[in-house]
């Protein structure tokens, strides 16, 4: 396949808007390119490039006329829409949570579990994982191939554009607002000077969906059921870039000139160093994950902390799917 014909459920959004922007990054060829959103949407213009696509109204869309569709219209898009665009013959990218847990349905990191596509059908149904699940797998992931692993407890610090980008315009509006206000559209409190420790559904138990993803994305992700991995997760004034502090208790000893090898070996992990200090504002290369104060517990050699930092847009969503496509373009 020299190309691929590609829909984009979702053009109109954040990770939509990204989505266009790694595609322009990483020069996949795409034969066509399909802009999906909702009727008050539909004839919006927006660049690839030097190119100008207009929008298309996604409930007038014929799927059998693309090869791949990235979705990232929420979960009910996806719920409706997916069906069709695989009983069309389209192989689904999907963002949302929807099918994430479906034993069916491969849930994909390709640095981690991409040989999962080789034997994928045309017309198959993928999802793409939660934004902090990816970046906390991408560092994980070589931690317990190289040590083992016995739990990892994170706490995560995640932007407003996690919410999409009504959430961030209003994160400026409040944070200019005199007084600022006290409640939100968008989350659980304003986010303006503050910091708040509930994303998604808060459950009767005290967590939150946002932590029972991370959970059980991490376990599908590694092919490891019984992987014991709790999270806080906390959202923070911050437009764009989630972070993740992280502390892992392995198997055996760690070894940290070798785990420090390992990650400067990965070419898609920036290792700072101990006078580098990675934050969502220092993100120079939004497709690559940063990782810095990596330190083994003084009083317990198999204990590891690690901060994780990456652009929530890119790889936390649309770098990974497309991604993704990409590794079809490469079986095909």
């Amino acid at each position: 396949m020299a190309g691929l014909r590609m829909a984009l459920v979702g053009a109109t959004g954040a990770v939509g808007g990204a989505f266009l922007d790694v595609l322009e990054h990483m020069k996949m060829p795409v034969e066509t390119l399909d802009l999906l959103a909702s009727r008050r949407s539909a004839g919006r213009r927006l660049r690839l490039g030097d190119q100008e696509l207009e929008v298309q109204a996604l409930d007038d869309y014929d799927f059998s006329a693309c090869d791949v569709a990235f979705f990232s219209a929420g979960g009910s898009i996806s719920d409706t829409f997916a069906p069709r665009a695989t009983a069309a013959g389209c192989t689904v990218v999907d963002n949302s949570s929807r099918f994430r847990m479906d034993p069916d349905v491969p849930l994909i990191v390709p640095q981690i579990n991409g040989s999962l596509l080789a034997e994928l059908p045309q017309g198959s149904l993928i999802a793409n994982p939660n934004c902090s699940t990816i970046q906390i797998v991408k560092i994980l992931d070589p931690i317990q191939r190289l040590f083992g692993h016995r739990r990892s407890i994170v706490s995560t610090y995640q932007a407003a554009s996690g919410a999409g980008s009504a959430a961030v315009r209003e994160l400026m509006a409040h944070s200019r607002a005199e007084p600022v206000p006290s409640s939100s559209e968008h989350f659980p409190r304003s986010l303006a000077y503050n910091v708040v420790p509930v994303i998604d559904q808060l459950f009767d138990d005290g967590w939150t969906r946002e932590e029972v993803k991370i959970t059980r994305e991490s376990r599908k992700i590694l092919r490891i059921d019984d992987l014991q991995i709790t999270a806080t997760t906390v959202r923070v004034p911050v437009a764009t870039g989630h972070s993740v502090a992280m502390y892992t208790e392995t198997a055996s000893p760690v070894d940290r000139a070798r785990l420090l090898g390992e990650l400067e070996g990965n070419p898609e992990v920036v290792v700072c160093g101990d006078d580098e200090i990675p934050t969502p504002r220092a993100i120079a290369r939004p497709e690559m994950t940063y990782v810095g104060r990596i330190r083994v517990d003084p009083d317990n050699p198999s204990g590891l902390w690690t901060w994780i930092v990456a652009d929530n847009l890119w790889v936390g969503a649309a770098f990974n799917g497309a991604q993704i496509a990409a590794a079809l373009i490469e079986r095909s």
